[in-house]
């Protein structure tokens, strides 16, 4: 964790450690949060977790809601650190094409997904530079 630079923590009806942990551990090295929680009842250790973490919490009502929420927010997370990760122009482009068919379209199913595998120019992100042989 303490190299993370994003982490994404999703809430439904219940809250187990090591989630606190977790976040706090988040919170300490820095790490962008995105933070969604469904919209159900929760149990008491929900209930707690979610007043105990500072924050601002999207809340989503089902997985397509979620999908139409947290790609536009990890689009927007990605482009901010594209120098540091990397990322070509296209990447970026394709990156802010997702932020705006997700802006556009406000309560519809979201676009279909065109993704054809790491083998048409897919990018593994990461801290490291590329490995030497």
């Amino acid at each position: 964790m303490q190299r993370a630079d994003l982490y994404v923590c999703l809430l439904g009806a219940d809250a187990t450690a090591p989630v606190g942990a977790e976040w706090s551990w988040a919170q300490r090295a820095g790490a962008s949060t995105l933070a969604y929680r469904k919209e159900v009842h929760r149990s008491p250790s929900a209930t707690h977790f979610l007043r105990a973490s500072p924050g601002v919490w999207t809340p989503f009502a089902d997985a397509h809601d979620l999908r139409r929420r947290l790609r536009p927010d990890l689009a927007r997370r990605l482009i901010d650190r594209a120098t540091v990760l990397g990322l070509h122009l296209n990447e970026v482009e394709t990156l802010s094409a997702l932020i705006d068919d997700e802006s556009a379209q406000p309560g519809a199913e979201p676009a279909e997904d065109r993704r054809r595998g790491a083998g048409k120019g897919g990018v593994i992100l990461g801290r490291e530079g590329p490995e030497e042989p």
